[in-house]
């Protein structure tokens, strides 16, 4: 490593938070090639603080280069363990740096530094952040079978990830697996679990989880209360599901749990898909009278939920309240509000919603010019809608098969059937493929039952 590198550390005291300070004097060091043959012994945490910076500035090839050639020449010695590896394959897997982690993993094991539950739960977390559970699951077989045993945390991360799969069979499998290997579950790995089942939407199955939570002596918390949310809000159409979303705030206050902004805002968003309006201006009534400082997200499940529910003119007002707040409405607030407005055919309030995004610097989508023809087309403004087939072109955006199903299900509607089979063709010359929304609209227009 270069020898600035080093005296940068050495300043610092070897104390990773100090180590932090001298980014840039690090980041300077970098093209440095000065290895001396006489390097100082340095402590773990030392070593740690240089790759911790390297990491935070993402410069995984030189971390990768200090490890490697340091434990090549030796030049680290007994500072080296796999405490060092861990920081590193942990900073990669949470920017989706897989390969990276892949590496440093496979770097450990060259220089004999023993995997520890750690590393398996560190790489198990880095598969799942690029999809890979199933990645995750032969961790869990390859640790067994160099002798580490599976803890807790090792369980909790590998049911996160497979519950953000939805894999909640293989989730419910592995906390059944956890509890033969003798492992009692806390408080946080009974909420993961049922995060899992409520991502695959098993309102029943996370039910049923809670009372298994309460007769471990957990008391569900907003965590657990939110997971019942999210399987409600997985089927729009269910009414036993829509009745059940009515009863968790009484079912909280109950339990004397106090709901947060998250439980509020997934509330908000839930009762949006339901379409029920008085519910979401309820929801709205309550967070204003809360302590919460009410976030750019809080506001955008606000503003879209009402939306949904055909409530603009109160979207309006809530958008013009967020900005006498302070909170910036950001590129997602003004989407939001726009594809409501080209939904309920106000194509012109949308046009204008869109320009203010354009004023602000905020850079527009495929989705909302497709939002704006279908609005456009929806009030029957068929210049309106070709002008914005040709703005979404001209800003270097191609139309795509959502696009043109918007504009060809509402000539179809309005039986301009010819000029609707010209779009059809044209999206075919285009070398794209109708789908079976775009199928099911035109069979719609023509009253035929889709179901």
């Amino acid at each position: 490593m270069a020898s600035a590198l080093l005296g940068a550390l050495a300043a610092g005291g070897g104390d990773v938070e100090a180590a932090a300070a001298f980014a840039p004097q690090l980041r300077a060091a970098l093209n440095a090639t000065v290895r001396p043959a006489d390097a100082p012994p340095l402590q773990e945490r030392t070593l740690r603080g240089v790759v911790a910076v390297l990491s935070a500035c993402e410069q995984w090839t030189e971390a990768e280069a200090v490890l490697d050639d340091g434990a090549t020449a030796g030049w680290w010695g007994a500072a080296c363990t796999v405490r060092v590896y861990n920081p590193l394959m942990d900073a990669a897997g949470k920017v989706g740096r897989w390969d990276v982690a892949q590496r440093v993993f496979a770097l450990a094991k060259a220089a004999d530094m023993r995997p520890d539950a750690v590393s398996f739960s560190t790489m198990m977390n880095a598969a799942g952040v690029v999809g890979q559970w199933q990645h995750a699951e032969s961790l869990l077989e390859e640790m067994r079978a160099v002798g580490v045993e599976p803890n807790v945390i090792t369980y909790t991360t590998l049911i996160d990830v497979l519950g953000k799969a939805r894999q909640w069979k293989k989730a419910q499998s592995a906390l059944l697996r956890m509890q033969e290997d003798g492992l009692v579950p806390d408080r946080v790995l009974y909420n993961v679990v049922a995060d899992a089942l409520g991502e695959a939407g098993k309102l029943v199955d996370v039910t049923q989880h809670m009372a298994k939570m309460k007769a471990a002596g957990h008391k569900p918390d907003q965590y657990t209360y939110n997971a019942v949310i999210k399987a409600c809000a997985r089927s729009p159409q269910d009414t036993v599901k829509r009745d059940a979303l009515s009863c968790v705030l009484p079912r909280m206050e109950r339990a004397d749990v106090e709901p947060d902004l998250f439980t509020y805002t997934a509330l908000v968003k839930a009762f949006g898909l339901y379409r029920q309006g008085p519910a979401v201006q309820e929801l709205m009534g309550r967070m204003h009278r809360t302590d919460f400082q009410l976030t750019v997200e809080a506001y955008n499940a606000l503003i879209g939920a009402l939306g949904r529910c055909g409530l603009l003119e109160d979207a309006e007002a809530l958008l013009e309240r967020m900005r006498w707040a302070g909170v910036e409405p950001n590129t997602v607030t003004y989407a939001v509000h726009a594809h409501a407005l080209c939904k309920a055919g106000e194509w012109q309030r949308a046009s204008d919603a869109m320009a203010a995004m354009e004023a602000k610097g905020l850079p527009l989508d495929v989705r909302l010019y497709t939002s704006l023809v279908y609005g456009s087309a929806k009030a029957g403004e068929w210049d309106a809608a070709d002008a914005a087939m040709e703005a979404m072109e001209m800003s270097g955006f191609t139309p795509d098969v959502h696009t043109y199903t918007a504009l060809i299900g509402q000539l179809a509607k309005a039986g301009y059937w010819q000029r609707a089979d010209e779009l059809m063709a044209k999206l075919k010359d285009s070398g794209l493929q109708a789908d079976i929304v775009t199928y099911s609209t035109l069979m719609s227009a023509l009253g035929v039952d889709v179901k």
